[in-house]
């Protein structure tokens, strides 16, 4: 096994870690890991590592307002100013959701997903 900086896990169990705990996020990175093993296996596909900064480019404006209330919260107040000529990563497109029968659709280039509503009572 290999240790590496900069990685989509390494980013995904620091976010569970926060928030659940590091034996919760730890599972659940276990969990990540066999799912990629198994698309990899069914699939054909080779591992796409998505980067450490993944969520951070997934929702650029997220990751903006989190730093803005980090530093608030330490008593800075924050004034933005874009920089020019600096390039912005375009905003990130949600695929259009169909929902028919109870199932819900996400269109894919490749691929069609199709998921079961399940409701708990």
């Amino acid at each position: 096994m290999t240790r590496s900086k900069d990685t989509y896990l390494q980013a995904r169990y620091k976010r569970l870690a926060a928030h659940r705990g590091p034996l919760k996020a730890l599972v659940a990175i276990e969990h990540s890991i066999i799912t990629a093993i198994w698309h990899m296996l069914t699939d054909y596909r080779p591992y796409n590592e998505l980067g450490g900064s993944y969520f951070t480019q997934r929702d650029p404006e997220r990751a903006t307002r989190q730093a803005i209330n980090r530093l608030n919260q330490l008593g800075y107040t924050v004034t933005l100013n874009p920089i020019e000529g600096a390039a912005r990563p375009p905003p990130a497109k949600c695929p259009t959701a169909t929902t028919t029968a109870g199932y819900t659709t996400l269109p894919s280039p490749t691929l069609t997903w199709t998921y079961l509503r399940v409701r708990y009572r």
